[in-house]
C-alpha cells in the first residue's frame, strides 16, 4: 500500500510541476516547443494508453476513498477507536491526493490548449508585424520615388514660370515702344542712351 501511495503522490507532484512550468512566463521559442513535444505525447498510443490507465486506477481510488470516508463514526465517543479515526483519515487523504491529481490531469490539457493558441497568435502577429515592416519599407522607397519625380517636376514648373516671366516683360517692353513710337514718344531706353 504504501509503494502504491508513494506512486500516486509522486504523480501528484510530477503533475505540479508540469502546471508549474506551464504557468511561468517562458520565451515563445520554448512554449512552442512544449507544445510540440505535447502534442506528439498527445499523438502516442502508448501514452494514451498509461493515461488510461492512470486515470481509472485514480478515478477508483477516489470513488472507493469517498465511499469509505462517507461512513458516519458512531455517536458514541467511547465506541470510536483510534483505528476507526487512522481509516478515516487515510481516507481523507486518498480523496484529497486522487482529487488533487485527477483536477490537476484536467487542468493540464486545458493550459495546454491556452498556450496552444498563445502560440499561435504570437506567431500570426510576427508574421504580421514583418509584412507591415515590409510594406512600410516598400512605402517608404515607393514615397521617395514619388518626391523625387515630384521634385523634378517643380524644378520644371519652375523653369517654364521663368521663361514665360521672362516673355511676358520682353512682350511688355516690345508693347511699350511701339505705344510710344505710334504717339511720339521716347522710351526708357531711348532717355537713357540721350
Amino acid at each position: 500500500m504504501s509503494l502504491y501511495l508513494t506512486l500516486l503522490f509522486l504523480l501528484l507532484v510530477t503533475e505540479m510541476a508540469i502546471l508549474f512550468v506551464l504557468l511561468m512566463p517562458l520565451p515563445h521559442m520554448v512554449r512552442k516547443r512544449i507544445g510540440y513535444m505535447y502534442n506528439n505525447l498527445k499523438a502516442s498510443s502508448q501514452m494514451k494508453t498509461v493515461l488510461v490507465v492512470f486515470s481509472i486506477l485514480v478515478s477508483s481510488l477516489f470513488a472507493d476513498s469517498m465511499k469509505r470516508g462517507a461512513r458516519p463514526l458512531p455517536l458514541d465517543r467511547n465506541l470510536v477507536t483510534p483505528d476507526m479515526l487512522a481509516t478515516k483519515a487515510y481516507h481523507q487523504r486518498n480523496i484529497y491526493i486522487s482529487g488533487f491529481i485527477l483536477y490537476f490531469g484536467l487542468c493540464i490539457p486545458i493550459v495546454m490548449g491556452v498556450i496552444a493558441k498563445l502560440v499561435k497568435y504570437e506567431d500570426t502577429l510576427k508574421i504580421q508585424s514583418g509584412v507591415a515592416e515590409r510594406t512600410a519599407e516598400n512605402d517608404k522607397t515607393e514615397n521617395l520615388r514619388v518626391d523625387k519625380t515630384l521634385l523634378a517636376e517643380l524644378k520644371e514648373k519652375r523653369a517654364s514660370l521663368l521663361a514665360l516671366q521672362k516673355q511676358l516683360d520682353n512682350k511688355n517692353a516690345f508693347i511699350d515702344k511701339q505705344l510710344d513710337k505710334e504717339n511720339g514718344t521716347k522710351t526708357a531706353s531711348e532717355k537713357k542712351n540721350e
